[in-house]
């Protein structure tokens, strides 16, 4: 099998019905100076749990910013811990035990991000028992890197300042706060299509469930938007046996893992060109949080054989879960699009299979319930 790369001089392109919803997070809102009368406010609030409590309600977002790349508070900063302290050491609150939590955007290694986090957080931390006649057990700090955006998947600069954040809340509200934004990223999910593009320009999506013609010379992306960092391995077989890599590949600029973004494969500017080699085509997904040995082992050829061995004992090993796209389960009143989530050995989805609904029609979106898993889109190709 060979696929062949053809570079586009038009960048935009329409997707058949498909959009990135815009965060409705406004970033002047947050991160902005709060008062004593605000963060005594905040305590008094959230001392009681209430059900329509959401994660801007838990965390106090406090104007407590750092130059880039840098751990030491601005005077900004400092001016800002003097109002928490100024709040914690008055007598109505002197049994109240805070946590400050660090976050970083996506930019730059996630490493190294969770390493800045901490020392900012514990800056912060030392700077209010330094200078403020607080006994230490009130105050506990947490770091959490990039792992907890409150927009998974930021896209440009407004969205990254929202990310970057040193909050303050009630410590018994810290596992309700983490679920919670586990929940807002599992939500935006992994998103991912198969785009076959027209001589205008326009694409149309390939169904998942296999009913899709494309012929020979047709162009196509694979699009993918990962809700969080993710290894990913793309491979696509055709029906003599031969694969090919789709990600990673040496002529593609993105190496796993894959941040949270949008990326097109081979490229906004490129798509693939199918061959001449009619058939039954399949286009193999695999997607975990930690890289895959087997499968590296694998790209360093485009053997199907290989891969598919390679596959098989990761999805063994790792046990992962299988996403079979459409027919609707006997009994469903789904579309034929309707996600069929099951074990890899499942033969009777109707036992333990789980239906979900793709909200926008368009694009799968699967790690709601599965954070790591494989799939396979299969098309015509005549």
């Amino acid at each position: 099998m060979k696929i062949f790369m053809l570079y586009f001089l038009i960048f935009t392109v329409s997707t058949h019905g498909f959009a990135m919803k815009k965060n409705t997070v406004n970033p002047t809102e947050l991160n902005s100076t709060k008062t004593t009368k605000d963060i005594a406010a905040f305590f008094q609030k959230t001392r009681s749990l209430r059900d329509d409590l959401e994660v801007e309600n838990l965390e106090l977002r406090l104007a407590i910013n750092f130059n880039l790349d840098s751990d030491q508070l601005t005077s900004s900063a400092k001016a800002q811990l003097d109002s928490l302290a100024a709040v914690l050491t008055k007598p109505e609150f002197s049994q109240t035990n805070i946590e400050l939590a660090g976050h970083t955007c996506d930019l730059g290694k996630r490493e190294y991000n969770q390493k800045l986090s901490e020392r900012r957080v514990r800056n912060a931390a030392h700077y209010l028992l330094d200078n403020y006649n607080l006994n230490r057990d009130r105050i506990s700090t947490r770091a959490y890197g990039e792992d907890m955006p409150l927009i998974p998947g930021a896209r440009d600069e407004e969205e990254r300042e929202v990310n970057r954040r040193v909050v303050v809340y009630l410590r018994e509200n810290r596992e309700t706060i983490e679920n919670m934004l586990k929940n807002r990223s599992e939500k935006s999910g992994f998103r991912w299509a198969v785009f076959k593009y027209k001589k205008d320009g326009k694409s149309d999506i390939v169904d998942y469930e296999g009913s899709s013609i494309l012929y020979s010379n047709d162009e196509y992306r694979v699009f993918i938007r990962p809700a969080r960092a993710k290894y990913v391995y793309i491979f696509q077989k055709d029906s003599k046996g031969h694969g090919e890599w789709i990600f990673p590949r040496k002529d593609i600029p993105y190496t796993n893992p894959l941040k949270p973004n949008e990326y097109f494969f081979p490229g906004r500017s490129k798509v693939f060109v199918l061959d001449n080699t009619v058939g039954t085509e399949s286009i193999y997904f695999l997607v975990m949080d930690e890289p895959a040995e087997e499968l590296g082992k694998a790209l360093e050829n485009n053997s199907a054989n290989y891969f598919t061995q390679a596959m098989t004992q990761t999805i063994k090993l790792r046990g992962l879960k299988e996403v079979r796209i459409g027919p609707p389960i006997h009994g469903s009143t789904g579309n034929p699009n309707t996600i069929v989530i099951s074990s890899p050995n499942e033969t009777d989805p109707n036992e333990d299979g789980l239906v979900l609904k793709e909200p926008e029609g368009d694009v799968v979106n699967i790690m709601a319930q599965y954070r790591e898993f494989f799939t396979v889109l299969t098309f015509d190709h005549r």
